[in-house]
């Protein structure tokens, strides 16, 4: 089953995770300003941050410091400023992909919201399953949850932030897989340990992508 969900101005893509994913070279551009050796974990957090700042758009947010720029996904989008990902998000068929997240940047005046399509018949476009309000850098903002697939089975899950400040629009895309227990094992023990860890691996995204985005302002 396919383990990404696709959007009609995002085929391309597919493409490129074949050809170019490898790429995680991280050139040097002055409007950007990269802070990996920062330390912005909490006192019990076992994980080490990173700050990534944007000069042009004047923005920045904290992130695990291990996961990696992937350059190459930015070629066939020309909004998207940034794709970050867990070093271990190839994965392998049937593995659970861990949590990626893509920053693109729009003007407001052009802007067209994200469509999501069911991957099961490719036509029907995905509604969100929950939409929350919360406050990002003191501005208002929906956040957005879209699920394809079955819980019992496999999904893909995706949050879609949208924040609107001056002339710009600025989405940030989370994205992680669930490979799903049934198909996987047989009822019994070992399924139940699977759901089980599928729940921990579903909460461990969800306070990552809170995490986050709890640490995003806009600079000036």
């Amino acid at each position: 089953m396919t383990k990404k969900i696709f959007k009609f101005t995002a085929i391309l893509i597919c493409f490129l995770f074949l050809v170019g994913c490898g790429d995680v070279s991280q050139p040097e551009n002055d409007a950007i300003k990269r802070v990996d050796e920062e330390s912005v974990a909490d006192e019990n957090d076992v994980v080490d941050w990173a700050m990534y700042e944007n000069n042009e758009f004047n923005f920045s947010f904290e992130y695990p410091a291990h996961w990696i720029h992937r350059e190459s996904w930015l070629d066939s989008q020309i909004n998207m400023i940034l794709h970050i990902a867990d070093e271990n998000f190839m994965g392998g068929p049937g593995d659970q992909t861990p949590l990626s997240l893509s920053v693109s940047t729009y003007a407001k005046e052009t802007y067209e919201k994200p469509k999501f399509i069911d991957y099961g018949d490719m036509v029907s476009v995905l509604e969100p399953t929950e939409v929350g309000k919360i406050f990002v850098s003191n501005i208002a903002a929906d956040k957005e949850r879209y699920e394809n697939g079955a819980p019992e089975w496999s999904k893909d899950i995706v949050y879609l932030l949208e924040l609107e400040k001056d002339e710009h629009v600025y989405v940030f895309e989370f994205q992680y897989y669930i490979a799903g227990c049934k198909g996987r094992y047989t009822p019994g023990i070992e399924q139940e340990e699977c759901f089980e860890q599928m729940e921990v691996f579903e909460q461990e995204n969800i306070d990552l992508i809170d995490k986050i985005i709890s640490s995003f302002k806009f600079l000036g």
